[in-house]
């Protein structure tokens, strides 16, 4: 076939894997070594050979392989047939190689794999490997790789996997830097590539660490930033939610209570955590209510089976008009070319964006709000699910997504919180007759700094 390695792929072909993990960066070349990899086996085994190549859209791996696998044959006849409805590669030798998606991962259970290679492991399921996938691949102990660019949305999932698997012999794993790899960005061209990253990351919103963050690990491969010892979030969480049950029972209302009741739909913020996935991702939406005082968690709501629709509707019953999501919920839908926070805007809420944090600020937002807001006995069932972050079923599952959404929820709360403990000050001072830009200054130094 038509193909030169570059150098920092060239032990991967050379060596007889079984199991492989790539941890690469942007645009390293690593889909069309996986590809030739793939091509070379496929070609070279059974007759009968089955092969997939699954991305998390189907769509996706099909437009970023079809190319790739055409340039590989260069019309020598590796390749006699495309089907473009099923995404089937009927080879010469009666092989074949599917291009797949792991959202549609179901439609590949029950048949058999020589070998699988899946691309952005951060974006498909835990589930649909261990329940599709390794199952296909065992019949005929077929060949497994992963390859991607680890991404801070799965908490650096490959990352982990790769230093799980760096030292064992039955795997093979590689990690290739943007400093590793000339043939793809020779050096002179990295600080010109890093300035341009930085700058649009900090257009999205990002601060100016979190964008320097994202280009360390999208591109160098740095993951120094991450202590590896630290404790489960979730577990962390739950300690600390467990002394709150058992110190300040006060602070846990009956449904009934004054405080609770009085409270007007247009003082409650719903605050939502998405699960894009209904395999392993729960939506789990916290309702805080705003009051003079200090803030009241009304309920803690999960669903990973409903559509928005049911979220419009339940939300527009308790007459809550305003919804805070988060970042990732710009990402637009395919079917109806619309993002979340447009839909909902057009279905009459009012949206507050919530900015990508890193983790220190996420956590002591998320200890602000244990630390000051008051909770409806409603919310108990909610917060006993983060109890289970020792459980597996849900160690990527509703546990992570109740701690996520109070992260958030913390974020949205206390930068009203500070505002309006801000403007309670101010009008004070001004009763008092003291100096007002004086004392707007000072208060702005000591309150919002840093929010």
């Amino acid at each position: 076939m038509r193909y030169t390695p570059r150098e920092v792929f060239k032990e991967f072909h050379a060596v007889n894997w079984h199991r492989a993990i790539l941890l690469c960066h942007r645009r390293a070349g690593k889909t069309v070594a996986t590809c030739a990899e793939m091509l070379r086996r496929a070609y070279n085994g059974p007759s009968d050979g089955q092969y997939l190549f699954i991305s998390p859209l189907a769509e996706q791996s099909m437009a970023n392989t079809i190319g790739i696998f055409a340039s590989l044959d260069n019309s020598e006849g590796y390749i006699i047939k495309f089907d473009k409805t099923n995404g089937v590669l009927t080879l010469a030798n009666g092989a074949q190689i599917t291009l797949g998606g792991s959202r549609a991962g179901e439609k590949f259970r029950g048949r058999y794999l020589n070998g699988c290679a899946v691309d952005e492991l951060s974006q498909v399921s835990p589930e649909i490997i261990a329940d599709v996938i390794l199952p296909c691949l065992s019949d005929r102990n077929g060949w497994l790789c992963f390859l991607g660019t680890a991404r801070v949305d799965d908490d650096y999932r490959l990352y982990k996997m790769y230093k799980q698997y760096a030292q064992d012999p039955k795997w093979y794993s590689k990690m290739i830097s943007v400093y590793d790899n000339p043939e793809a960005f020779p050096a002179e061209r990295i600080e010109e590539i890093r300035t341009e990253h930085i700058q649009y990351c900090l257009a999205a919103g990002m601060s100016m660490t979190q964008a320097k963050q994202s280009f360390n690990v999208e591109f160098e491969c740095d993951f120094g930033f991450i202590d590896e010892g630290r404790p489960n979030m979730s577990a962390m969480f739950y300690t600390e939610l467990q002394a709150l049950f058992d110190s300040n029972p006060s602070r846990f209302l009956e449904p009934s209570d004054t405080a609770i009741v009085s409270l007007s739909p247009q003082a409650k913020t719903a605050v939502f955590d998405i699960g894009h996935s209904a395999m392993r991702d729960y939506t789990v939406c916290w309702i805080i209510g705003e009051t003079g005082t200090s803030p009241i968690v009304v309920n803690i709501l999960w669903e990973n089976d409903k559509s928005w629709q049911y979220w419009y509707d339940y939300l527009r019953q308790q007459g809550i008009r305003t919804v805070a999501l988060p970042f990732d919920a710009s990402t637009t839908n395919k079917e109806t070319m619309l993002s979340l926070v447009q839909t909902f805007r057009r279905e009459g809420f009012n949206v507050i964006r919530i900015k990508r944090l890193l983790r220190e600020e996420q956590v002591e937002n998320g200890r602000w709000l244990l630390a000051n807001a008051r909770f409806s006995r409603d919310c108990v069932p909610g917060l006993s699910q983060v109890g289970l972050f020792n459980d597996f079923s849900n160690r990527h599952g509703l546990a992570q997504d109740v701690v996520a959404s109070m992260l958030y929820a913390g974020q949205v709360v206390r930068k009203k919180h500070l505002k309006l403990e801000l403007a309670s000050r101010i009008q004070s001072r001004y009763n008092e007759n003291t100096d007002i830009y004086d004392t707007g200054v000072s208060l702005y130094g000591t309150v919002i700094t840093g929010e």
